[in-house]
């Protein structure tokens, strides 16, 4: 017999997005202390994403590129990198704008896969918090 895999969620919303990763940051140590294991899932809807993009446009100071050679203009975060844990970003065409769900999956389903798909053509930018 096969083991159910563990799913946690929890809700968030950004008031103010130029505040928004240290909203991520805060509802994801909340995560950790109510359920003992970090998040590894942000859904939210392309509105919510659009939002941070464009707040990241204006301050990249903490985007990583995560391709080879010279980063092309940004152009959309992947995924989300605090002190120990990385959130993979997903998109919820259902959610409300300005509210996101963070979710540890212990065995994520991305269509059919464990893993997000690569689009090869489109460069991976990670945010990475500040010491």
């Amino acid at each position: 017999m096969q083991e159910e895999s563990k799913v946690f969620k929890e809700f968030g919303f950004f008031g103010d997005y130029s505040k928004w990763a240290d909203v991520i940051n805060k509802k994801a140590t909340a995560f950790y202390t109510l359920y003992r294991v970090h998040p590894n899932i942000l859904l939210a809807s392309g509105a919510t994403f659009d939002k941070i993009d464009d707040f990241l446009r204006l301050h990249p100071e903490n985007l990583v590129y995560g391709g080879e050679g010279t980063a092309p203009t940004f152009d959309g975060l992947s995924s989300f990198v605090g002190a120990d844990y990385e959130l993979e970003f997903c998109l919820d065409a259902d959610q409300k704008d300005h509210y996101f769900i963070l979710i540890y999956d212990a065995a994520p389903d991305f269509d059919g896969e464990s893993e997000p798909e690569a689009d090869e053509d489109e460069p991976k930018f990670t945010y990475r918090m500040a010491g």
